[in-house]
């Protein structure tokens, strides 16, 4: 083979790995990270990636030093996991341009939004982040909890909080007290075993006596969901469930979201 078949063979391979190489050692250095987010989201070559990027590299040039530290961190640490490429990564950069430009949140609300970020990066799995992700952007972007072809659920008015909160410890149990509640257990059991085959002796039939009251109990709500870890808190909200055929509105409602799985709780509202 001559050596123009080998050049062009070396050129084809150096194209294809150039991405690859262009990336390696990016999200090193804060000071890089403007010039590492343009390189990383211009990977897709997608105008909704490049977009993403131009808009993170916005919010970050303007935040405030905690925040820009949080940005950092979560990129890294996301950039670090295998399952995550630039396409996961439209929707919470996009989230983030959002929350600045068309609703315009407070650097406060804004560190806070990324620390409950940061939480779900350390404890949730790479699924639940994504769909974390697609939720804060459709809430800053589309005034959407929820959006699909077919129905949403939309939210105005009222304001929310993002929070993390963690799970309420187990009563704790004095082991000894319950050892001693299990042998006593253990001693009437082992009695009704030794009595079990001893006369009886006859008796007049007593007719039983039923307690009206334990007849007409009504409907017993079965337990609400713990709210914990990554949530969204809202108060005095309107919600409206939007499908192709009607509109149902449930106004001037307050609970929370449950971000590891979109639980939503409600309470009051009319």
């Amino acid at each position: 083979m001559n050596s123009k078949y080998y050049c062009g063979v070396l050129l084809i391979l150096l194209s294809a790995l150039s991405p690859v190489w262009a990336q390696v050692g990016i999200f090193k250095d804060p000071a890089n990270f403007s010039n590492d987010v343009s390189t990383f989201m211009a990977g897709p070559k997608t105008e909704v990636a490049t977009n993403a990027g131009t808009g993170v590299v916005s919010v970050y040039g303007s935040a405030s030093d905690a925040v820009k530290t949080k940005i950092f961190d979560i990129t890294q640490k996301l950039y670090q996991k295998k399952k995550f490429k630039a396409p996961q990564f439209v929707d919470f950069y996009a989230a983030l341009y959002a929350a600045g430009s068309k609703k315009n949140i407070s650097q406060t609300d804004l560190d806070s939004l990324l620390y409950v970020t940061q939480k779900m990066v350390e404890k949730y799995d790479s699924k639940q982040i994504t769909a974390f992700f697609t939720t804060i952007k459709n809430l800053f972007d589309k005034d959407a909890l929820f959006v699909s072809t077919f129905n949403s659920l939309n939210v105005k008015g009222g304001f929310y909080k993002f929070r993390f909160l963690e799970a309420a410890p187990m009563p704790s149990e004095n082991i000894d007290d319950l050892l001693k509640e299990e042998e006593k257990q253990d001693e009437e059991l082992s009695e009704l075993d030794d009595n079990a085959w001893e006369t009886v002796e006859e008796s007049t039939p007593q007719e039983p006596v039923v307690d009206e009251s334990a007849l007409n109990v009504g409907y017993i709500a079965p337990a609400q969901p713990a709210i914990e870890g990554a949530v969204i808190v809202f108060q005095n909200i309107d919600l409206s469930f939007q499908t192709q055929y009607e509109t149902t509105e449930l106004k001037g409602t307050s609970g929370s979201l449950r971000l590891k799985d979109n639980i939503l709780l409600v309470k009051e509202g009319k």
